[in-house]
């Protein structure tokens, strides 16, 4: 059983990491931001057209429209008009399933969130060695265990959730944006909203999408803390090379790509395809995937413990640097 040090141990994680927990998702803000920007303003004859909420659910992607017209950019076309009078309008378009969405701009969030765990852990053990703060905790009567479940479980749950949660507020930005210039035009906000199901779609679908990709992905998570501490210098390094080398070696031996094919599949990051599908169908899809990867889950939560022992049998054992 934890201890009540546990909370004091997350807390030390927190207070630690803060700048990196909360920057890393303020820098996707700013950048989607700055694309957002940048599109808007790619020459002084760019008008900017919105007819649609970027919510509705009848809006199909981005759609570049060239000349007076508000008609959508026909790639089969090879003449455009030739005036130095004409405009370039940039109509933007939410869609839900090629382009860029509320729910696509969510699996970006979280899966940035995902990136930052994987470099958290990648680093967590082999600092307090390397700054000798591990000879402080060892001085103390708390358990080499509560620590190194702290740093993971620190991991996997604030960075992918704190990234998902700003990218809720941005997203919330966007809609508040977007129903001041309904209000400015006299139009229906509430009409170009549709029919959308905005608990699933916005709220239970991305929180499921984590904890598929929580369970997907223990077993690479865990050894990527393994790495933090085995590793002397350059923990990076430490992650890369072995794997380099031993899809080499395999592939040299066997002609084979199974260890490079499974870090791939192993990685906590969800594609499109699966929050389409919970979007589609989440009861069915559910059942269905858990029913179809049920033992590859068994799997990669018992090897994930295993890592994670052996996280806390170095700690406990060999911490030097």
């Amino acid at each position: 059983m934890l201890s009540q040090n546990f909370s004091m141990h997350l807390r030390r994680e927190y207070w630690e990491s803060r700048n990196w927990l909360l920057g890393l998702p303020l820098l996707l803000v700013t950048f989607i931001s700055l694309a957002i920007i940048l599109l808007t303003q790619i020459s002084d004859h760019i008008q900017t057209t919105v007819s649609e909420s970027p919510f509705s659910s009848e809006n199909q992607g981005i759609v570049l429209n060239f000349g007076d017209g508000a008609q959508p950019l026909d790639e089969t076309k090879t003449e455009q008009p030739e005036s130095e009078d004409d405009d370039i309008n940039v109509h933007f378009k939410f869609d839900g399933h090629d382009n860029l969405s509320g729910l696509s701009m969510l699996e970006l969030f979280i899966n940035f969130g995902w990136i930052g765990a994987l470099c958290y852990l990648s680093t967590s053990l082999y600092s307090d060695r390397k700054d000798a703060s591990i000879l402080f905790w060892k001085s103390l009567p708390v358990s080499d265990t509560e620590q190194v479940l702290s740093k993971f479980f620190f991991a996997v749950i604030s960075f992918p959730l704190v990234s998902l949660f700003i990218g809720w507020l941005f997203l919330a930005t966007l809609l508040v944006l977007d129903a001041t210039y309904y209000a400015a035009n006299d139009l229906d906000l509430v009409r170009s909203l549709g029919d959308n199901n905005w608990l699933l779609t916005y709220l239970i679908t991305p929180l499921t999408g984590y904890c598929l990709g929580f369970v997907k992905g223990i077993p690479v998570l865990a050894f990527t803390m393994l790495v933090s501490a085995i590793a002397k210098r350059l923990p990076y390094l430490w992650l890369i090379i072995p794997l380099l080398a031993a899809a080499l070696a395999e592939q040299i031996i066997a002609d084979s790509y199974f260890v490079v094919s499974w870090f791939i599949t192993h990685f906590p990051i969800i594609e499109s395809e699966v929050f389409e599908r919970l979007t589609a169908n989440y009861g069915g899809f559910l059942f269905h995937h858990f029913a179809r990867n049920a033992v590859d889950f068994v799997i990669n939560i018992s090897l994930g413990a295993l890592i994670i022992f052996a996280c806390i049998w170095l700690r406990k054992h060999r911490f030097e640097i």
